[in-house]
Protein backbone atom coordinates (compact mmCIF):
# COMPACT_ATOMS: atom_id res chain seq x y z
CA UNK A 1 0.00 0.00 0.00
CA UNK A 2 1.53 3.31 -0.87
CA UNK A 3 0.48 6.86 -0.33
CA UNK A 4 1.80 9.68 -2.74
CA UNK A 5 1.38 13.00 -3.99
CA UNK A 6 0.98 14.06 -7.15
CA UNK A 7 4.53 16.10 -6.90
CA UNK A 8 6.09 12.46 -6.14
CA UNK A 9 6.09 13.08 -2.12
CA UNK A 10 6.02 9.49 -1.00
CA UNK A 11 3.93 9.21 2.57
CA UNK A 12 3.34 5.75 3.39
CA UNK A 13 4.86 2.60 1.69
CA UNK A 14 3.72 -0.58 3.54
CA UNK A 15 3.79 -4.45 2.40
CA UNK A 16 0.26 -5.49 3.06
CA UNK A 17 0.53 -9.70 4.36
CA UNK A 18 -3.01 -10.19 4.82
CA UNK A 19 -5.21 -9.81 8.18
CA UNK A 20 -3.39 -8.64 11.10
CA UNK A 21 -6.02 -8.96 13.77
CA UNK A 22 -6.32 -12.93 12.00
CA UNK A 23 -10.15 -12.85 11.46
CA UNK A 24 -10.64 -11.35 14.90
CA UNK A 25 -11.71 -8.10 13.70
CA UNK A 26 -15.60 -9.05 13.28
CA UNK A 27 -15.43 -10.12 17.24
CA UNK A 28 -14.21 -5.74 17.74
CA UNK A 29 -17.01 -4.29 15.67
CA UNK A 30 -20.08 -6.73 15.68
CA UNK A 31 -19.61 -7.68 11.90
CA UNK A 32 -22.48 -8.26 10.03
CA UNK A 33 -23.40 -8.50 6.56
CA UNK A 34 -24.04 -5.27 4.84
CA UNK A 35 -27.56 -5.65 2.36
CA UNK A 36 -26.57 -2.85 0.34
CA UNK A 37 -23.43 -0.80 -1.10
CA UNK A 38 -24.11 2.04 0.62
CA UNK A 39 -23.60 0.93 3.90
CA UNK A 40 -19.84 -1.56 2.76
CA UNK A 41 -17.75 0.68 4.06
CA UNK A 42 -18.89 0.94 7.53
CA UNK A 43 -17.43 -2.51 8.69
CA UNK A 44 -13.66 -1.29 7.33
CA UNK A 45 -14.63 2.36 9.10
CA UNK A 46 -15.48 0.88 12.30
CA UNK A 47 -12.59 -1.41 12.90
CA UNK A 48 -10.20 1.14 11.77
CA UNK A 49 -11.63 3.57 14.42
CA UNK A 50 -11.70 0.81 17.03
CA UNK A 51 -7.86 -0.09 16.25
CA UNK A 52 -7.00 3.29 16.40
CA UNK A 53 -8.35 4.56 19.43
CA UNK A 54 -6.67 1.46 21.11
CA UNK A 55 -3.33 3.73 20.46
CA UNK A 56 -4.81 7.07 20.60
CA UNK A 57 -8.03 9.11 20.62
CA UNK A 58 -8.95 9.04 16.74
CA UNK A 59 -11.81 10.05 14.52
CA UNK A 60 -12.61 9.21 10.76
CA UNK A 61 -11.94 12.12 8.45
CA UNK A 62 -12.49 10.24 4.91
CA UNK A 63 -12.75 6.79 3.60
CA UNK A 64 -12.44 5.48 0.12
CA UNK A 65 -12.12 2.55 -2.23
CA UNK A 66 -8.70 1.15 -2.75
CA UNK A 67 -9.56 -0.21 -5.72
CA UNK A 68 -9.15 -3.72 -4.68
CA UNK A 69 -12.61 -4.12 -3.23
CA UNK A 70 -11.41 -2.82 0.24
CA UNK A 71 -11.07 0.29 2.07
CA UNK A 72 -8.85 2.93 2.43
CA UNK A 73 -10.22 4.51 6.02
CA UNK A 74 -8.37 8.27 7.25
CA UNK A 75 -8.17 8.40 10.96
CA UNK A 76 -7.20 11.85 12.78
CA UNK A 77 -5.97 12.07 16.19
CA UNK A 78 -6.66 15.32 18.74
CA UNK A 79 -3.58 16.95 16.82
CA UNK A 80 -5.24 16.69 13.62
CA UNK A 81 -2.05 13.78 13.31
CA UNK A 82 -3.20 11.31 10.48
CA UNK A 83 -3.01 7.93 10.32
CA UNK A 84 -3.87 5.68 7.07
CA UNK A 85 -5.87 2.59 7.41
CA UNK A 86 -6.59 -0.19 5.00
CA UNK A 87 -9.37 -2.79 6.12
CA UNK A 88 -12.34 -4.77 4.14
CA UNK A 89 -16.06 -4.66 4.39
CA UNK A 90 -16.16 -8.22 6.16
CA UNK A 91 -13.45 -7.01 9.00
CA UNK A 92 -10.21 -7.38 8.08
CA UNK A 93 -7.56 -5.05 8.98
CA UNK A 94 -4.48 -5.10 6.74
CA UNK A 95 -2.57 -1.99 7.97
CA UNK A 96 -2.38 1.04 10.20
CA UNK A 97 -0.05 3.40 9.72
CA UNK A 98 0.51 6.85 10.53
CA UNK A 99 0.96 9.40 8.00
CA UNK A 100 3.70 12.25 8.37
CA UNK A 101 6.07 13.95 6.59
CA UNK A 102 7.46 12.51 3.55
CA UNK A 103 9.15 9.14 3.44
CA UNK A 104 11.76 10.89 0.73
CA UNK A 105 11.49 14.08 1.74
CA UNK A 106 15.32 14.68 0.66
CA UNK A 107 14.57 13.43 -3.03
CA UNK A 108 11.93 15.98 -2.79
CA UNK A 109 13.68 18.87 -1.95
CA UNK A 110 16.19 17.81 -4.85
CA UNK A 111 16.75 19.63 -8.02
CA UNK A 112 14.65 18.25 -10.76
CA UNK A 113 16.18 16.41 -13.34
CA UNK A 114 16.56 18.35 -16.64
CA UNK A 115 15.98 16.19 -19.95
CA UNK A 116 17.93 17.74 -22.90
CA UNK A 117 17.74 16.34 -26.62
CA UNK A 118 20.93 15.30 -28.25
Amino acid sequence: MCNASSEGAVYANVFIQGDLLGGAGSELVGYQTANNNSNASAPAENLCWVVGNAIEDMRVVATVNDGLGDFLVWLANDNDELWMCNASSDARLYSLEPVDFPLNDDLIMAEPVQVREA
